[in-house]
């Protein structure tokens, strides 16, 4: 793996939100691969309230919602997004990962068409299968972003239900080296304007 330059080991990125050092060269990046992108970890409305969510509650949740049950604040959440989103409900998810299980699975129905790039992330490659375990009909492909000409048109030949396509698409020089283990996540900051 070393001689193939594909041997992966995690970097230190000292950060608080989306920028930080990459430690060991102290260059300062931003990361667009975290989960706080838009930095609202560092919002002092969210610190106050993860701070008083921790004086109340703990750390850490000890099971899943399912097992111990929702607390209060998962109720309000949840609530709070509903009406924001004018929806009749609305459920958080724990993680992306779970996302896309969750939101993905539902689909599995007789007469759901799915295409789905092999590339993608494992929580889309897991959704497709759960929909496809459930009767939705899965059609793959790995042809860097998209399936060979015709395919789509040929797969969906005399179909008539509902079509989900889940192309990988990674735009400018990621989209060209995320192949390589050294491919960084990560882009030099930009200076503050003057």
């Amino acid at each position: 793996m070393h001689a193939a330059d594909q041997w992966r080991s995690p970097r230190s990125f000292d950060s608080a939100g989306p920028s930080g050092l990459l430690v060991g060269s102290q260059q300062e990046v931003v990361s667009f691969a975290s989960n706080d992108y838009l930095g609202l970890s560092q919002h002092p409305l969210v610190r106050a309230a993860a701070t008083e969510a921790v004086a109340r509650w703990g750390t850490g949740s000890g099971a899943s919602r399912l097992v111990v049950g929702s607390r209060p604040v998962h109720h309000d959440l949840e609530a709070a997004l509903a009406r924001w989103r004018r929806s009749e409900a609305a459920i958080v998810f724990p993680t992306g990962f779970a996302a896309n299980l969750g939101v993905l699975s539902t689909f599995g129905r007789a007469g759901v068409q799915i295409f789905s790039d092999e590339l993608n992330h494992a929580s889309i490659v897991d959704g497709c299968r759960l929909a496809r375990a459930a009767g939705a009909r899965r059609t793959g492909w790995q042809e860097r972003c998209r399936p060979r000409r015709g395919a789509l048109a040929a797969a969906l030949a005399g179909h008539a239900g509902p079509v989900l396509v889940f192309p990988f698409f990674v735009a400018g020089s990621l989209g060209r080296r995320f192949h390589q283990p050294t491919a960084a996540l990560a882009v030099p900051q930009a200076p503050p304007p003057a």
